[in-house]
């Protein structure tokens, strides 16, 4: 299957978003910094070398994120204002968690923020785990910053969803 097109009108589709935003920002009396953006990429790993790892020399045991020739998974990214990127949420397509990375490797970054979740059916991000994405790290990202700067509790926060016609849940 082909890989989709951005429309002819992109550029002027970008201004219209951009001109839409600054109007909500303005009109809403928002605080620029609980501003994010929200986006998801596909990343496919291919073991191009079976007996090549990068643990240390002569380890006696070594941890594996899987032995299939390929995995593909998917890390959904937050950029902000305030502070640059974000913990990302890895979506790694399975029909149970136990086949996510060993969880001695995923402690290394879980311990940095970063989540990992599974989809049962493909390696994108779907309704369930853009839910998880915004209430573990989105909603305590916003809460931290209108504590940060004082902002009223009832601040507003804008969450930018990049999102094309292909992404359907």
């Amino acid at each position: 299957k082909a890989s989709q097109k951005p429309p002819l009108t992109w550029e002027q589709n970008c201004c219209d978003a951009f001109l839409r935003l600054v109007f909500i920002v303005c009109k809403g009396n928002i605080h620029q910094r609980p501003i994010v953006n929200c986006d998801q990429t596909g990343v496919i790993l291919i073991l191009s070398v079976p007996y090549h790892t990068y643990n240390p020399h002569r380890s006696k045991q070594v941890k594996l994120h899987g032995k299939e020739e390929k995995r593909a998974f998917t890390s959904l990214i937050i950029t902000s204002i305030e502070s640059g990127m974000l913990p990302t949420l890895l979506v790694w397509a399975r029909k149970t968690g136990q086949y996510l990375p060993a969880l001695q490797l995923r402690a290394l970054v879980e311990n940095d923020g970063h989540l990992f979740s599974f989809n049962r059916k493909t390696h994108w991000g779907f309704l369930p785990t853009i839910k998880i994405y915004f209430e573990e790290l989105i909603k305590l990202y916003g809460d931290g910053i209108i504590t940060k700067h004082g902002l009223q509790a009832n601040a507003k926060m804008i969450v930018y969803f990049n999102c094309w016609t292909v992404y359907k849940s």
